[in-house]
């Protein structure tokens, strides 16, 4: 396990993760198997609100009809399966990096990162459950009614999760930089103390003597 702490701490892990979550944004997100798919012919989305009602979860789930239903469980089942995992990498790798630099060894830097893989569970629970709804569309009742109420829960849980991951990796570097700020003013040409030399080194730093 500390080997594992000690991996995703690493600058490696911080760069290999950015770059992936960089690459999947840039050339995976606006495929259409994957952005176009997840959106209805009349603009109806579960993914990209805050937040929505059981009624209107059925109500967007009904608005998949043919292709589009067999094209939004696909998406959910491909590209959207892989998104969580590539951003919650990077979340986890963004805070071990930054607390086992501002707080080594500590209980923080050990635990704290783990906190950021809510984001991605919240995702993954959303996506299960907006893929039953749809599937089982126009269905209201038993495993739907049970999916809609999962997706109304998941869906604002996973915002305020992946917001609460951005804004720690913004804190979090800041205070690196900062702390690396202070480092190096104290490390400056203006701080050096030359070192006192012939009668000087004997004489008292301050006071007197009677």
């Amino acid at each position: 396990m500390r080997g594992f702490r000690q991996l995703i701490a690493s600058p490696f892990a911080l760069a290999a993760t950015g770059l992936a979550l960089a690459a999947f944004m840039a050339f995976v997100l606006p495929l259409p198997d994957f952005s176009g798919a997840i959106v209805a012919g009349d603009g109806s989305a579960f993914d990209l609100d805050f937040a929505y009602t059981v009624a209107e979860a059925f109500e967007r789930a009904a608005a998949f009809e043919g292709a589009e239903k067999a094209a939004f469980v696909r998406a959910h089942w491909t590209w959207d399966l892989a998104y969580p995992f590539v951003y919650g990498a990077f979340f986890l790798c963004a805070w071990a990096f930054a607390l086992e630099r501002l707080a080594p060894g500590s209980k923080a830097a050990s635990a704290a990162p783990f906190l950021t893989l809510a984001a991605p569970l919240f995702d993954l629970a959303e996506n299960a459950a907006a893929s039953v709804l749809v599937a089982l569309a126009p269905a209201r009742e038993g495993p739907a009614a049970f999916a809609a109420l999962a997706a109304v829960v998941a869906t604002p849980a996973k915002w305020v999760a992946v917001a609460a991951c951005f804004a720690g990796v913004a804190v979090l570097f800041a205070a690196l930089g900062a702390k690396a700020l202070r480092t190096a003013r104290r490390a400056g040409p203006g701080n050096d103390t030359p070192p006192r030399q012939g009668a000087e080194a004997g004489r008292p730093r301050s006071g007197r003597h009677s």
